[in-house]
Formats: C-alpha cells, structure tokens, sequence
C-alpha cells in the first residue's frame, strides 16, 4: 500500500507538470502549466492512463517478488529485471502525458507496460516446470478458483513468513474422528512433521488429475504411484523412499492410524478442503512382501452431479423411476457392481423422492455410512460387532415410517429383509436398498441369497434400477468414423440411424490423412474425459414375481424380462454409443466386466 501511494504522489507531480500537452492537443508555446482550449481536463482521457498504472503497480510488486523467488535461480536476476520494468514504464508514462496526441502517447506507454513484461513471462516459463507457469490457461483458471489469490499482490509479507504447514498447496487437511481433542492433536503432529507440505501437494495432485483412488506401492528403492481417473489406472513417476515414508506417515497421522505399523491393515478417514470443496480420504494400508501397499481414496462430501439426468439417464426412463420412487408401496432396489458409481445413483435417487412430504428412514452400519441426505434420519446399528438392522428395527416401526431405507443389504440379513417385506405388504410401506450386482435380475437373486423368504419378497419387490460407469469421450478431441455394415448389423442398428459414430483419439497412423494437434490438453491424450453411466430399469410384473417365487435362476428371469419389453444394458449403452456420448470400444469394455 505504502509504495502504492508514494507511485500515486509522483503521478500527480508529473501531471500538474505535463498534463497541459497531454489535453491540449498542440505543444505549449509559453512557459507554465497551459492547460489548452477552453482550460479543461479531459477525465476520460485521464481514466485509461490511470488504470493502466495501477495495472502497472501490481504487476511489478508481482515481478518483484517472482524475481527473487524464482527469477535469481534461472538466470532472471532482480537487480536487472526490476529497473527494466520501472524505467521502460516510467519513460512510457511520460509519453503518455506529454505527447499532444492522446492516441500516441497511450499507445507507447501500453507498449513501455506490456513488451517488457510479456518477454519476462515468456523466458521464465521457458525455464520452469509446468505447474510453475505463469499465465498459461491452468495458472489463469487456478488463480480466478481463488488458489491463485492465496497472497494479494502488493502486500508486504513474504513467503517466509507464512507457517511452514501453510505454504504449497492451498489444500486445508484435518482429522476427522469426531473427538476434538484427538483431532487437534493428529493435526498439530501432522503439521509439525517435515514433509507436511509434500503430503498436501499429494492429496491436491490426486484431486487436480480428477482421480478417484491412488495407489502406493513401497519397496526397498521407491514408491510407485498409480492413479485411478476415470475408472481407469494410470501409472506415474515413483518418488522416493524416504519422502514417500513420511507422507505416509503424516496421512496415517490424519486418519488417526498407527504410523509405526507397517504390517496390519488398517483403515480410516480424514478430510481435506481444496477449492471451497470438502473431500473425504478413505486411506487404507496393509502390510506385503516388499513393503507395504496403501490405497487413498478421495471422493467430496456431495457428488460432483446434481441430477439423474446428468449422470446420464434418459427422460422416459427417469419418469417410470420416480413413479416407483413416489409410490407409496413397494421394494425398489438400486444396484451396481463394486465400484460401480452406486453411491452417486444412490445419492441421485434419494433427491428424487418426496422426503419432504413423507417421513423417511435410513438404517445403516456404522462403519459404511452414506452420503448424507436432507430430511432423512438416519438409524445407526453396528455390523462388525454382529449386529444387524432387524435388532434395532421394532423400535424404529413404532414410530411408524412411511420409507425405509437400507443402503447397503449385503450388511442385512434374511430376518431384516423379511421385516421390511412385510411392512411393505400389509402396511403399504415404501423400502429402498442397495445391492451389489452385475444386472438388475442378479440383484433379486442376491436378496434371495440373504435366506429372505422368497413368497414375502417376491410380493413386495417392484423394480430394480442397475447401472455401470463408462467413459465420456473427450469433446475437444473425439474422432469421427462411419461404422462398417456388418457392425451395425451386429448392434442391431439400422444403417439409416448411425452414418457416423465416434471413437477416442489416438495418434495418426502412417499414411492416415488427418491433421491434429496431438494429445489434447483437456484429457491429456486419454481421448476419454469424465463418466456416464447406463441405466437398465427393470419393472417387476406379475411373471416376475412368479418365478422369483417359484424357480428363482438367471436364465428364467433373463427371458421372462426380455419377453417383458425390457431393454438390456446393451441395449442401452448402444443408445449411448450413437449419440456420440462414448466409443463402441468402450462399451464392449464396460459390458465384459
């Protein structure tokens, strides 16, 4: 501010001594401050030179710092960059104001700004790493995020100054055991520990990638890392031994685990705040014979989607869905397979509901809690000491419930299922579960496996919905084709509903007639860039019920379903496939899981 205000005074020195030409329009012919015809001050004028200056300003008090922090290093000294920038500068402002055309003037003194200025940006960038550029489309988008402004340019504190557990990357982490004093403590360990910046560099690289899961994997020389983005794993540089066990340590410290045990698993999680999102860490280790093995995995407080519609389910199908959800009987079943996106559809589901107007209830296991939803209370019992919900379940029926809701039925049993199912038929309740499954009739078998009583089931079921996660393809880099007949043909696709379809990019083959810039930048030359999911919503009729009642195999409910009119999950991914959301490839790959 002080140096601000000492450029400002000079400023209006130089003008009440110069502004005379500056307005006139021809040079002063007499001795003195002439102001020119009329003897006025044109403002809007005086505006653009002001603004350009207090431009100026910030950007050298920035110059001034980068040259000291960075620029000594790489051979862009202080004592030469920061005379350059003021004296280039100030010659161009006395252009500005005594030139008598304005158009002239300002135009030297943006020149004397800019030219100076853009050449110390361009051979500094030249020398760093990526993640240190400046003003390149990451750094403009990372610094209107707010992780850009973590310092105001101009203010007088330096990087020294700022607590060690502050400096890197602006990512807050914090324990998250529910005791005050043992989070303060995990936290305060944490941040004394060196390395500390490190492991926050981690966690906000693993976030800036848009990865789900890393993995680290220690051996006697090195950490080897992998990055789970998209569904998919992708291996990066290793780091050292030595830092890769410290950062452990401190992530350890955080989800309050023993740091000096490498042999036990263990498992607990922390949190973390990047970019005004909150995150939960879910860090697990486990001992092998190299070493020791730990999976991080990060997911925020509330899903990155806001409707079903977003995650990819169409309009029709989304109608049928809500009617099961808003009817006021019924057992509807969401499922997919182990990291399958579940608790997002799961998530998406409950918003779909009528929680406001009815009175909802979610029993689930301590230790697998659910994303927290409005207006649904939730009803805590305790699997790993052998607990189960039909424990708990009298009491919560007497307070009369109009919806259960169990997020997870593999931690269940038969005896709670067949509770539920009878709220369903005699009291015309509403019931919502979880379950793990490859397709939708999979997942009434595997209610069945739980020992519930087929006949009271089968009564209360109504639908299922079931998904599975593909990749977007990238829209900035996705390649037009025209599908072979016998393809098409194959698909069951009339030729008419598909003259073009998409795949991912790949680079040009040798002799292929195609120009690109090479690996875009959005998805770092995945082709693939973010998730959708396909839906297959199987509505239960009469025949259904029959035979899940009857003679429950996978065959019988596979045929009785297709005569039903119900489309397959092929069915659907190929509907996603030639509205040119995702590639062929990537459904046969999704559907061979």
């Amino acid at each position: 501010m002080a140096r601000t205000l000492v450029f400002s005074f000079l400023a209006v020195l130089a003008w009440l001594g110069f502004a005379d030409a500056a307005w006139a329009q021809e040079w002063p012919t007499t001795g003195g401050p002439v102001r020119g015809p009329g003897q006025y001050i044109a403002w809007y004028k005086l505006l653009p030179i002001w603004i350009f200056f207090i431009c100026w300003i910030r950007s050298t008090s920035w110059l001034g710092r980068d040259t000291k922090e960075v620029g000594d290093k790489i051979g862009l000294p202080y004592a030469i960059w920061n005379p350059v920038v003021v004296v280039t500068f100030l010659l161009g402002f006395i252009c500005a104001i005594s030139i008598p055309m304005f158009a002239a003037g300002i135009s030297i003194m943006v020149l004397s700004y800019g030219v100076p200025l853009t050449i110390y940006i361009v051979m500094r960038n030249g020398k760093v790493a990526d993640d240190k550029k400046v003003m390149t489309p990451t750094h403009i988008k990372k610094y209107f995020s707010g992780e850009g402004r973590k310092r105001r340019p101009g203010a007088a504190e330096q990087f020294e100054d700022v607590p060690v557990w502050e400096q890197g990357s602006p990512i807050e982490l914090f324990s998250t055991t529910g005791d005050a004093q043992i989070d303060q403590a995990n936290e305060i360990t944490a941040r004394q520990t060196e390395g500390y910046v490190e492991a926050k560099g981690v966690i906000a690289d693993v976030i800036d990638r848009r990865a789900e899961r890393l993995r680290l994997d220690y051996n006697q020389q090195a950490v080897g890392l992998a990055y789970e983005i998209d569904g998919q794993w992708h291996n990066a540089e290793p780091i050292e031994r030595e830092i890769g066990d410290v950062i452990l340590a401190i992530l350890k410290k955080l989800a309050n685990l023993n740091p000096a045990d490498r042999r036990s698993r263990q498992e607990n999680l922390f949190g973390a705040k990047y970019r005004k999102t909150k995150f939960h860490c879910e860090l697990t280790t486990v001992g092998t014979q190299t070493g020791e093995s730990a999976l991080l995995r990060i997911y925020p407080h509330v899903p990155a989607f806001k409707s079903l519609e977003e995650l990819g389910m169409r309009e029709q199908m989304k109608l049928q869905y809500q009617e099961l959800l808003a009817a006021k009987q019924g057992f509807v079943l969401i499922s997919s397979m182990p990291s399958g996106g579940l608790s997002t559809s799961w998530y998406m589901s409950l918003y779909s509901t009528d929680r406001y107007l009815r009175d909802f209830v979610s029993i689930e296991d301590k230790a697998n809690p659910s994303f927290p939803v409005e207006n649904v209370p939730l009803e805590i019992y305790a699997a790993a000491d052998g607990q189960f919900p039909d424990a708990i379940l009298p009491n919560i029926i007497l307070r009369q419930p109009e919806v259960f809701i169990f997020p997870d039925l593999h931690a269940t049993n038969g005896e709670t299922v067949r509770v539920v199912c009878g709220e369903v038929n005699v009291d015309e309740r509403l019931a919502i579960g979880g379950m793990r499954a490859k397709e939708a009739v999979e997942a009434l078998l595997r209610v069945l496996l739980l020992k519930t009583p087929a006949e009271d089931f089968s009564q209360a079921v109504t639908g299922v919905l079931n998904q599975r996660l593909m990749r977007r393809l990238c829209d900035k880099c996705k390649l037009p084709y025209q599908p072979q007949p016998q393809v098409l043909q194959q698909l069951g696709v009339p030729a008419d509903r598909a003259q073009m379809l998409y795949r991912e990019w790949t680079p040009p083959q040798q002799g292929e007639d195609r120009k690109d810039e090479g690996p875009c930048e959005k998805c770092g030359g995945n082709g693939y860039y973010g998730r959708v999911a396909i839906f297959e919503l199987l509505i239960v009729n009469d025949q259904i019920r029959q035979a899940l009642a009857g003679q429950p195999k996978l065959d019988v409910l596979r045929q009785i379903a297709r005569q039903s009119g119900h489309r397959s999950l092929r069915e659907e991914g190929i509907l996603t496939v030639l509205q040119g959301v995702t590639s062929l490839n990537e459904l046969q790959r999704v559907l061979q899981q």
